[in-house]
């Protein structure tokens, strides 16, 4: 694969550390950019397959298996072209001009009902920053979809439960869904999910019962432990880490103040068996605890961490 990417970046090599970091980082700064007659020169070789929606001169053609759009708002209105001719599309991104440029109509759900009727092939839908508040039921109906982005819909309280029949789905991105209050219920059987990113998520509250059960998972960029312990029967503890042994990059738990058994639960979770996970952030926050027993809980669960190349807790490097 890094020879792949060589033949598209210049001393891609010597950039494959920094762009790795600036991942991890979770920096959004540009890491590479394309000249112009590169991009013209790719858009040429495309021909009839991909449009965007800011070139005027180029209709869409009933063969285009690509669309990337800044607008989803009266989407049917601004689309030249039926969307029977379209049935075929593979791609659907939402792409701005301009950084932060993200929707400020709602998109309702009547638009994206239709939109999902309409193409049905898709393998990539991106809805980020369109200002979604429901997601249709219908969603399930993309059984062919493998990456769905919803990141930045603040508005967005939770996912119809019927999104786990999505069985080829391996990203979903929720990053900075800031209302989003819970995670599908069956999320275990997202079976083929890779990456899972939640960053920004401050109103879920706990991770549900089967997340143990995604073996592909290659990055969780946060697991959260239930500060009620009403919850404690719904959700899962550390535990369902333990075998999620392809996490990789970084890891953030959060709420660890809410661990009786810090041994039992450091040993549950196995994270010291987990070769690919480079930073590991844990999370706790102030409690009625006695202090001296807050002490020995703490250091039980870092003791158990001890192989991570990188640990953070709370804002103190180890």
């Amino acid at each position: 694969m890094e020879l792949l990417w060589s033949n598209f970046f210049q001393d891609f090599k010597e950039k494959v550390q920094d762009l790795e970091k600036e991942f991890l980082e979770e920096e959004d700064e540009e890491t590479c950019k394309m000249h112009d007659l590169m991009h013209d020169l790719a858009c040429s070789v495309a021909g009839t397959e991909c449009w965007v929606a800011w070139d005027d001169k180029k209709p869409i053609h009933e063969k285009t298996r690509h669309i990337s759009h800044d607008f989803t708002f009266n989407l049917m209105g601004k689309l030249p072209i039926s969307w029977s001719k379209a049935s075929a599309l593979r791609t659907y991104l939402f792409a701005p001009k301009y950084e932060g440029m993200g929707q400020r109509e709602l998109t309702s759900e009547a638009n994206l009902q239709e939109l999902i009727q309409s193409f049905k092939r898709l393998r990539i839908l991106d809805w980020h920053d369109t200002n979604v508040e429901k997601v249709p039921r219908s969603i399930c109906e993309l059984k062919h979809l493998t990456y769905l982005d919803l990141s930045g819909n603040k508005a967005l309280k939770r996912l119809p439960n019927c999104i786990t029949r999505l069985q080829n789905l391996q990203t979903l991105n929720l990053n900075y869904c800031s209302w989003l209050e819970e995670l599908p219920n069956d999320i275990g059987k997202l079976i083929s999910l890779r990456n899972l990113y939640i960053d920004g998520c401050r109103r879920l509250s706990y991770m549900p019962c089967g997340l143990g059960q995604l073996s592909s998972l290659h990055r969780l960029t946060n697991f959260i432990l239930p500060k009620n312990k009403a919850l404690a029967k719904n959700c899962c503890g550390l535990g369902e880490l333990n075998g999620l042994n392809n996490i990789r990059g970084k890891l953030c738990i959060n709420n660890l103040e809410s661990v009786t058994d810090a041994v039992a639960e450091s040993k549950a979770a196995n994270l010291i068996e987990k070769p690919f996970l480079e930073f590991l952030i844990l999370q706790w926050y102030h409690s009625d605890t006695d202090d001296a027993i807050t002490k020995n809980r703490d250091e039980a669960l870092l003791d158990g961490q001890a192989t991570q190349k990188s640990a953070e807790v709370d804002n103190h490097w180890i």
